[in-house]
């Protein structure tokens, strides 16, 4: 057998002088039969590139393979991919995507917590500072900010460091201030119950968005009042969102009120509240009211004053128009209260003893005390017949801090001589000063006064 001189390989009987392993022409005659060192040297050079190139292959799939799993995983657990799909959602309005995405431990995701979350991110600008919020926490920053605090972005490790993300959403509380009595809150057209607090009706478990609210309460006076609808926007569950409501009902205070006794009334209805201190404090005033006092001294005189509420910014009213009116009794009560003191008195003036004096104070018991027992009246005997006040003559006063009234009457007796017997008619125009006194009206001081005076409801000055 012949072998190629080239690479050592036996020639063929049908081609013995062309190698068919390294293609070498052979010379004639050559019978070369050993194996020769240096070729086959080279095929094992051959063989060693071979296997480079497979190790080299495979390297270059597995890297391929985990450059392709790594941005599979970079995409799949990427929380900015998470938030993109999160504000494609919230303002696609995509119900089943958001349901996904959420997650939360006192919530239910329902329709209607999702449309108020959807409401509330209507606006790419408003997606965008969400995110931005929510991405800037995951990171550590502080915000500074706890606008959006109903959201967390939730992170769940998986593996080789990555992790899967959700928006986790907190409950938002309402707190709905300003409206004292009987405070009423309907949200997107249902009535929703709240829990008073010492701040005011406290609304809870709102799923975070934006809300229509309207809020409604009671005055003092009975009326319920409602405000105009408000979009309410809830995402900050740090502490309950505040809420005045609209409602125009306010709590006010009036100083000025001259009497604590004085019956305080708001647009013409008494309320419970009372004066202290000349103060009163009134919940539940609509604005526009009018609040008024009254006050009826025991002697029948009638003070009033009345003041409008008129700017919910000032809610601190002094009462100034005070007027007092009356305080003078009847014209029938002034005919007998002076009917039973001018009959007392000539009564005294038989017995010539004015300690059963009736009607009167101590002052005018005193000063008559000092006049009746004339030798005039000791020789008659006196009869009372009527007293007829001129009411148009009556006017009130004060006598040392007591409330008095003047009035000019006309007294009407008969006198009897005690030795003839004999009678004479009489009449006396005098002026009266009454006053108030323990509980009672009782004559104080009297003068004489001309017949023209009375009839012309005119007075004598007092002495």
């Amino acid at each position: 057998m012949k072998f190629c001189s080239n690479c050592g390989a036996p020639l063929k009987p049908d081609s013995p002088y062309v190698c068919t392993e390294c293609g070498a022409e052979q010379q004639p005659g050559s019978s070369k039969a050993d194996y020769v060192p240096p070729k086959k040297k080279a095929r094992r050079s051959s063989r060693r590139l071979f296997a480079l190139g497979c190790v080299a292959a495979v390297l270059f799939v597995l890297l391929l393979a985990g450059g392709t799993a790594t941005t599979f995983l970079y995409n799949r657990y990427n929380p900015d991919d998470t938030l993109r799909r999160f504000g494609t959602a919230l303002m696609a309005g995509d119900y089943e995507t958001l349901r996904g995405m959420l997650t939360s431990d006192d919530l239910s995701v329902t329709d209607d917590g999702l449309a108020a979350l959807c409401r509330a991110f209507s606006a790419q600008s408003d997606v965008d500072a969400l995110t931005e919020d929510l991405l800037a926490r995951l990171n550590g920053e502080e915000t500074g900010s706890t606008a959006y605090s109903a959201f967390t972005l939730a992170e769940d490790p998986v593996f080789l460091g990555y992790s899967s993300y959700q928006i986790h959403v907190s409950s938002v509380d309402l707190l709905l201030s300003g409206v004292t009595e009987s405070p009423g809150l309907t949200v997107d057209g249902t009535a929703r119950a709240g829990t008073q607090t010492e701040q005011g009706m406290l609304y809870s478990g709102f799923f975070p968005g934006l809300y229509t609210v309207t809020a409604s309460g009671k005055t003092v006076t009975g009326q319920t009042l409602s405000g105009s609808a408000q979009d309410v926007l809830l995402l900050d569950a740090s502490q309950p969102v505040a809420f005045h409501g609209g409602v125009d009902i306010y709590t006010v205070t009036v100083e000025n009120c001259l009497y604590d006794e004085a019956t305080i009334f708001v647009d013409g209805t008494a309320v419970a509240q009372k004066p202290s201190g000349g103060t009163v404090t009134i919940p539940g005033v609509a604005l526009g009211s009018t609040i008024s006092m009254e006050y009826t001294a025991p002697h029948g005189a009638k003070t009033t004053a009345s003041v409008q509420f008129t700017d919910p910014s000032v809610t601190a009213l002094r009462f100034e128009n005070h007027a007092t009116e009356g305080g003078i009794p009847a014209e029938t009560d002034l005919n007998t209260l002076l009917g039973t003191y001018y009959s007392s008195y000539l009564d005294c003036i038989n017995k010539q003893d004015m300690t059963a004096l009736q009607a009167s104070t101590e002052l005018n018991r005193t000063r008559l005390s000092e006049t009746y027992s004339t030798d005039e009246n000791k020789a008659a005997a006196f009869t009372f017949e009527s007293a007829a006040v001129n009411y148009a003559s009556a006017v009130t006063g004060e006598y040392e801090g007591k409330p008095s009234v003047v009035v000019s009457v006309l007294f009407r007796y008969k006198t009897t001589d005690r030795t003839s017997g004999e009678e004479h008619a009489q009449a006396s125009y005098q002026t009266c000063e009454i006053v108030f006194q323990d509980g009672a009206w009782l004559v104080n001081r009297s003068v004489s006064c001309s017949k023209e005076q009375y009839e012309a409801a005119q007075r004598a000055e007092l002495s």
